[in-house]
């Protein structure tokens, strides 16, 4: 199943200094990404690939990757799987300033050098890793074809911050780096080889005359390279891997997980079977759940509150929910994971057709009477009828597009399902 990046709100926020730290910590946690997320867009048809090390490429400068899109991308940034060479010695630091990013548009091709043909690319817009906001996340290179072979190698995000310019690429475009500094930096990057008989999308910068930069179309066998450089069109932030219970008194407990990027936020929900909710934010990596009741059976939920934030934006965006830590006494008891609303679990009733258009059936296992409710993520209802049947019909025309829960209320208990209505 492919994951995806979640939709992203802009909020109004004061832009905060971060204090000056290594991008990459060895005692944190990072997010995987793979070609099934929707953060970065990837070259489509993705051919078979042999995930690969490689060094020698590094030494052009620049590097870029040619992208083409049918619609218009937003490009927040652009992302690198590479290493450096001296395993000593960490480069990926705001005070050294060792790469910069690049977006470029075509321009032309120059006349036939004894390199080849040359190409001259307009730059769209660039940044330095000091002022570019960086980020550390692992790849993953995988194979679909046959072997699926697969290697997680390094990556590093670098967020363009212009003043009052967003990249809207459509068409041809490419992003890649420029190699700002030689010293203690000896660059290597990641890619997947690929059959020798498909186009080559790399290509390798140098200077030229005149001080302008040209670009050579990297066309041998060995230089045919699927990834290395990936547009940042989403912002990601994936769920959490574990958490556990620390500690536990008889009317407290200590949930605790592990670090992760810098400067996240955690939401830590406790549900609780007596029909309570309540979410909590923290920065720490652990919370005290205190006022616990001995003859109520919690649920604890762990997700991540990432923030992403330039000159040009301030956005918060939400992992999925970790659902996997109960304890105490009582009726299992799961919290849906959209808005605070506890349900039970129960095959009461099921939305058939679901996603659906118009209206929806909701079919029962019995006719229990009661009454069902179509709410919106916020909590508000938009429909509301007694329950006379095995079988309702929701006349749902007049509502949105969107997600939405029905809630069938009867004297036994109350249980949720979510739709989704298209348009």
């Amino acid at each position: 199943m492919k994951r995806k990046c979640l939709i992203f709100a802009l909020l109004v926020f004061s832009i905060d200094v971060i204090a000056q730290s290594p991008v990459y910590d060895s005692t944190r946690v990072y997010d995987v990404v793979s070609d099934g997320d929707s953060c970065y867009y990837f070259s489509t048809p993705k051919p078979c690939i042999k995930p690969v090390k490689q060094g020698w490429l590094a030494g052009y400068g620049r590097l870029v990757q040619q992208y083409v899109t049918s619609d218009t991308l937003t490009v927040y940034g652009v992302a690198f799987t590479l290493y450096n060479g001296y395993d000593n010695y960490n480069p990926f630091h705001y005070n050294q300033i060792h790469l910069r990013a690049l977006i470029n548009t075509p321009h032309g091709r120059m006349s036939t050098t004894n390199l080849g043909f040359d190409y001259i690319m307009y730059t769209e817009d660039t940044v330095t890793m000091n002022r570019s906001h960086p980020r550390f996340c692992w790849f993953e290179y995988k194979d679909d074809c046959g072997s699926e072979k697969s290697m997680t190698v390094p990556c590093y995000e670098l967020y363009f911050d212009t003043p009052d310019h967003i990249n809207l690429m459509t068409d041809t475009f490419y992003v890649g780096y420029e190699q700002t500094g030689e010293q203690y930096f000896h660059l290597r990057i990641y890619g997947g080889e690929y059959d020798n008989s498909l186009p080559s999308n790399l290509y390798g910068g140098y200077r030229a005359m005149f001080g302008d930069t040209a670009y050579q179309h990297l066309s041998r066998y060995d230089e045919k390279l699927w990834g290395v450089a990936f547009p940042i069109v989403g912002f990601r932030c994936g769920p959490m891997e574990e958490y556990w219970v620390d500690s536990m008194a008889a009317d407290s407990a200590v949930v605790r997980w592990r670090k992760v990027e810098q400067g996240t936020l955690f939401n830590v929900r406790l549900v609780g079977s007596d029909g309570s909710d309540t979410t909590y934010i923290t920065a720490d990596t652990s919370m005290a759940l205190g006022g616990l009741v001995d003859t109520v059976r919690y649920n604890v939920m762990l997700r991540k509150q990432c923030r992403y934030t330039t000159t040009n934006y301030d956005t918060t965006v939400y992992g999925a929910w970790l659902s996997t830590l109960s304890f105490g006494h009582g009726p299992e008891v799961v919290g849906d994971t959209n808005v605070g609303i506890a349900a039970v679990p129960s095959e009461v009733f099921a939305l058939v057709p679901n996603p659906a258009r118009g209206s929806v059936s909701v079919v029962m296992s019995a006719a229990p009477g009661g009454h069902l409710s179509v709410l919106d993520m916020a909590g508000r209802e938009w429909v509301s009828l007694p329950v006379e049947g095995p079988v309702a019909e929701l006349d749902v025309s007049a509502l949105p597009a969107g997600v939405f829960l029905v809630r069938l209320t009867t004297d036994a208990d109350v249980s949720t399902r979510r739709l989704l209505l298209l348009d």
